[in-house]
């Protein structure tokens, strides 16, 4: 599609939203609603736009959209110049798509959203949804690329200000996929605050990622490993150790306490867990008996 058609097809996503702030404007000092993986270009607040937006695409059966650098510089300028100008016209007078020339995007198909007033991520996003114009954008598939802006200006006629703006490149196709953020055994996907970070024509991209994305969550030998596959690309992020045999308690050493353990589970005294069963079972039978407890007393006395 040449430029000249994809810019006349852009002003028709020109959409404006704004609301009274009133006292309703978004404190300066709000909570983050999650914390931004180390790397990530964007605040608490911009983050957590591009995770609604995300689960709404999701929802309708589309690909996610990632954020890059240069999306986000052009997102935070547009956020600051809708509190002096709340329009899709810039304060120069030039439309709001020149933002992405002077920050170096090569673009084929742009889009842009706006509101003001709204006091979070959520309200904002139930804002867009629900204007069909709005919606629209969001939900456009050909679309991969956002940019998220959020503005709080002390004492402007809104107080709290908001940007999307999308766009798809020429040659936006990824190529790698990696995983940012940690990984526990017991946190739930979406609690994690796990972050993809993705390569394509653009750089790199980023993402929050979520159970939609997620392939497999299996625990096993000790080890948590959470797999998740996004445009074509699967990758896994672990975590834990291995399970050793015969460290029943494990503390990580091997020694007559292992052996006593096992030794009352057999005599019905105790009962072990289900890891430390498996860690007991060191001759691999798939029970836990007297020898298995043998077999530890002597591993821990240096004979095996």
């Amino acid at each position: 599609m040449k430029r000249t058609i994809a810019l006349f097809a852009a002003f028709l996503m020109l959409i404006v939203l704004c609301t009274t702030a009133g006292a309703a404007a978004l404190p300066a000092g709000e909570t983050p609603v999650r914390s931004v993986p180390a790397g990530v270009p964007a605040s608490a607040q911009e983050w957590e736009v591009l995770r609604l937006a995300n689960a709404e695409r999701m929802n309708e059966g589309l690909e996610p959209l990632t954020m890059f650098s240069a999306m986000q510089t052009a997102a935070d300028i547009r956020s600051l110049e809708i509190v002096e100008s709340f329009s899709h016209t810039r304060p120069d007078g030039t439309d709001c798509f020149t933002v992405l020339d002077e920050v170096g995007v090569n673009w084929s198909s742009v889009g842009e959203n706006i509101a003001a007033g709204q006091q979070t991520p959520a309200a904002v996003m139930n804002s867009w949804m629900n204007s069909p114009g709005h919606r629209a954008n969001i939900l456009t598939a050909g679309f991969r690329h956002i940019g998220v802006g959020y503005t709080y200006s002390q004492g402007s006629a809104y107080g709290a200000y908001w940007v999307q703006l999308f766009c798809t490149g020429w040659g936006c196709n990824y190529t790698s996929f990696e995983i940012l953020g940690e990984l526990d055994m017991t946190t739930s996907v979406d609690a994690l605050g796990l972050a993809g970070r993705f390569n394509c024509g653009e750089g790199y991209c980023w993402m929050p990622l979520t159970s939609a994305m997620c392939t497999g969550d299996t625990t096993a030998n000790g080890v948590r490993t959470v797999t998740f596959s996004c445009f074509g690309l699967t990758t896994s992020i672990s975590c834990g150790s291995a399970l050793q045999a015969g460290d029943v308690n494990g503390d990580g050493e091997i020694d007559i306490t292992d052996a006593l353990l096992t030794m009352r589970h057999e005599m019905g005294i105790i009962t072990l867990t289900a890891e430390q069963l498996e860690r007991a079972d060191v001759n691999g039978d798939n029970g836990v008996d007297i020898s298995d407890a043998l077999l530890i007393m002597r591993i821990a006395m240096g004979m095996d």
